[in-house]
């Protein structure tokens, strides 16, 4: 769909000025994300029962994760909010013509995030109620019926290359942007500044703890099961 020109700029040259566009919450959140999915998809190779105690934690902690990024979309910071999360055909090619408005995010960047989400998702999710039938039993492998362990004994050995493709694709985004096009881009999830001529972002802080704390909780009822 494409949203409104509000807030953007249509002239295809970068702002003068940079704005903060990814706050504190979703900077922290991107990298105990990327820490997790980097341990998962690390120790989900080695055949060790200390490895699986380690995957299947770091596992548990996405499935809370991916709860708390859905959470921000709603009550997060300003940009963090899925009607920021525009796609569009044409916001899409001007991309790679380097025809871009501007916004807070991009039309390829949005679609990897979707992606990401999705695939890391499923194969979190899918690890709740798998097993290994050496080491592991999910958490949920007693609740749900032969179908669905089956399914997700699938999705968990066959998902992960997906993953690894977009976690691949984005960093390797990251690096042309830095060393081929000089762009200042790839600093943003630590800085959390943007070319981009909009107003800074803004926080609910006790949202965000709401947000936190339920996330939390269904880490905690998960690891305990």
């Amino acid at each position: 769909m494409v949203g409104s020109t509000e807030g953007r700029l249509t002239d295809d040259r970068p702002p003068h000025k940079t704005t903060l566009v990814w706050d504190l919450p979703i900077r922290l959140w991107h990298w105990v994300f990327a820490a997790a999915v980097v341990t998962c998809l690390l120790t989900g190779l080695v055949d060790s029962l200390y490895y699986i105690e380690i995957h299947a934690t770091a596992g548990t902690t996405i499935v809370a994760l991916i709860v708390l990024r859905l959470l921000m979309a709603v009550f997060g910071g300003t940009y963090t909010r899925w009607r920021y999360y525009r796609i569009s055909i044409r916001e899409f090619i001007k991309h790679f013509k380097r025809q871009r408005t501007w916004e807070p995010h991009t039309a390829p960047g949005v679609i990897l995030v979707l992606l990401l989400l999705t695939l890391a998702g499923a194969q979190s999710l899918s690890g709740l109620v798998m097993t290994d039938d050496i080491f592991f039993d999910g958490p949920l492998y007693r609740s749900v019926s032969d179908e669905v362990r089956d399914a997700g004994n699938w999705i968990h050995r066959e998902a992960w290359i997906g993953v690894v493709a977009l976690v691949l694709v984005h960093v390797i985004t990251q690096l042309v942007y830095a060393f081929v096009l000089r762009d200042k881009l790839p600093l943003g999830m630590i800085t959390g500044r943007k070319a981009a001529s909009i107003p800074p972002t803004t926080v609910n802080w006790i949202a965000f703890a709401g947000c936190l704390c339920v996330a939390g909780y269904i880490w905690w009822v998960l690891f305990t099961l």
